[in-house]
């Protein structure tokens, strides 16, 4: 059993077959599936400095005032 670093809740790590028989060092997931879906990924064009998504330019008006 695991816990969420998120929301401290336990949850049991699925293993896949591949995953278990490769030579490979697995990383163990530390956030439960519940809190993986809340995420969004980010898309598109965003500020270099905050990631605020933003087109004109480099850096959005905040980062250029700050």
């Amino acid at each position: 059993m695991s816990e969420c670093l998120l929301c401290q809740e336990s949850f049991q790590e699925k293993l896949s077959l591949k995953e278990l028989f490769t030579w490979k060092s697995w990383e163990p997931i530390i956030i439960c599936p519940t809190c993986q879906e809340a995420f969004h990924y980010l898309k598109g064009l965003r500020c270099q400095q905050c990631s605020r998504e933003w087109e004109e330019g480099d850096y959005c008006p905040d980062c250029l005032t700050w």
